[in-house]
């Protein structure tokens, strides 16, 4: 059986990979080039201790930050990252990567309420990015908040009719709604797609 939630959730974030550089566009910000290649080879543990290292001469540099809180959310260090991301946030207010960045590692760390917040504000700001919506109705299904889902997904599930997530979230909550035939149609496509 197939959980389609943490499914979702897996493609989703693939949409979305950590930066690894300058997440103001402005080219690669003069991170150690050690921190960067323990994070890109996957050595997280070191990669966090190389950014704590650089970060105690540099402990405004908003990148560096940041990917010390890309690589602690890979270790499954959540409320690290969390608070990572925060000050680079603090530091970076208009980041809209910083953002997503700590929404995902609320959303990984169990707290929908605030990942559902930080979403919001994303979703406010470009309400045309399909991961941002769908994150968001992720969030919003987990805390019951069906006719948000509803609300965010139908125009997503017209678009494209064969995006299996998008027909299971918004299923799940139209059939949470009690409009069954609606839910059903859209959870039998995925059934019809040979998963359960």
């Amino acid at each position: 059986m197939v959980n389609w939630r943490l499914t979702t959730l897996f493609f989703i974030l693939l949409a979305f990979p950590a930066p690894v550089f300058s997440q103001a566009g402005q080219g690669p910000s003069p991170l150690p080039r050690h921190a960067l290649e323990l994070q890109q080879t996957g050595d997280f543990s070191g990669a966090a201790d190389a950014y704590r290292a650089f970060l105690k001469a540099h402990p405004d540099d908003a990148d560096a930050i940041s990917n010390l809180g890309v690589v602690l959310a890979r270790l499954g260090r959540y409320d690290e990252a969390i608070e990572e991301y925060k000050t680079a946030e603090r530091l970076r207010p208009g980041d809209w990567r910083i953002k997503l960045n700590l929404a995902l590692a609320y959303q990984k760390s169990g707290r929908p309420n605030e990942a559902a917040a930080k979403l919001e504000e994303l979703h406010s700001q470009a309400p045309q990015v399909k991961q941002i919506s769908l994150l968001l109705a992720d969030s919003a299904l987990q805390l019951g908040q069906n006719n948000r889902v509803i609300t965010l997904l139908e125009p997503l599930e017209r678009e494209d009719p064969s995006d299996l997530a998008t027909a299971y979230m918004l299923g799940t909550a139209l059939i949470r709604e009690h409009r069954i035939k609606d839910g059903e149609v859209l959870l039998d496509r995925i059934l019809r797609n040979g998963d359960s």
